[in-house]
């Protein structure tokens, strides 16, 4: 790999946007002190989005073009099918040996591992890097950050990690764990909603004050995380949980996504998940009675308990 290594990032979606936005300051700003050239070559689907990063030194690219001119690339795509159709685009273009490509979207492990060995028959090193935060904590670099893969290449790229989040979580150096670890991660995360959920109709529907009910679980567990999604949960105005670039959010569609896969992973491995089952029921009901929002998941339980 040369003195300066070039980067590329592929998907400027939600969460693409905030991690390519922050890459593209570190490259600009520390990345020739550190061995990187200091622009960011992007692509995405829509080229309408690539404007925000133009905008701040990134220069436009193809994904072939990325694949030749870079020596390490991202992606950030919405699932299984994306990652795949773009990481076959990445290798027809027949990327130098030594190249390194991180993928930090959330996908079936199994997809990582098969990428994983066909990246290393042509000298490339492939990466699980998946991330856990929302939009807005990624355009605000406080991502958690997994990275797994060949342990070399991991060092190489870790100020590239550092410069998406606030702190790496080393998984070893095998990638396809650090989408296995991201699956573990969300497990907690949409678990929790559901917890959120069902205990919070239930203390409405029962009398007892919101206020009273989401001051005892912040005390319980005092911490941005649950209390974030307390407070946003206890919201009654259904316009509250739309998606915007000023209230960003998870989107149903991610959850039940993540939940299919996570059960998915129980499955393949002898472990059973059955609440993640359950959550992806219950989040595939909501969906199809109009809900957009994970959180909206407690205005689904509180239609049911006939709150609304």
């Amino acid at each position: 790999m040369p003195d300066t290594v070039t980067v590329g990032f592929l998907g400027l979606g939600a969460m693409g946007k905030g991690m390519a936005t922050n890459l593209q300051d570190f490259l600009k700003t520390e990345g020739k002190a550190k061995g990187f050239h200091p622009t960011l070559s992007v692509w995405n689907r829509s080229a309408a989005k690539l404007k925000p990063l133009l905008d701040i030194g990134a220069k436009e690219g193809s994904i072939q073009e990325i694949a030749l001119r870079c020596d390490v690339t991202f992606s950030m795509v919405f699932d299984d099918a994306a990652v795949r159709s773009l990481f076959k685009h990445y290798m027809e273009a027949s990327p130098s040996s030594g190249a390194i490509f991180i993928d930090c979207s959330t996908v079936n492990p199994n997809l990582t591992k098969e990428h994983a060995a066909l990246a290393q028959q042509h000298g490339i090193a492939y990466l699980g890097c998946p991330v856990w935060g929302r939009p807005d904590a990624a355009m605000a670099k406080q991502l958690l950050v997994a990275s797994a893969g060949n342990p070399a290449a991991c060092e190489k790229v870790r100020p590239l990690l550092e410069a998406m989040g606030r702190a790496v979580i080393d998984v070893g150096d095998r990638p396809e764990l650090g989408q296995t670890l991201k699956l573990c991660g969300n497990f907690w995360i949409t678990s929790m909603v559901e917890l959120i959920a069902e205990s919070m109709t239930l203390a409405d529907k029962t009398g007892v004050p919101r206020e009273v009910f989401t001051s005892l679980i912040t005390n319980m567990y005092p911490g941005p995380f649950i209390g974030g999604y307390m407070k946003r949960m206890s919201e009654h105005d259904p316009e509250k949980y739309k998606i915007t670039e000023q209230n960003p959010g998870f989107a149903i569609e991610g959850a039940i996504k993540d939940t299919a896969l996570i059960a998915q992973l129980g499955r393949e491995n002898g472990v059973e998940m059955a609440f993640s089952e359950l959550v992806n029921q219950h989040m595939q009901s909501a969906r199809q009675e109009g809900y957009g929002e994970m959180g909206e998941l407690v205005l689904f339980l509180r239609k049911r308990a006939g709150l609304l």
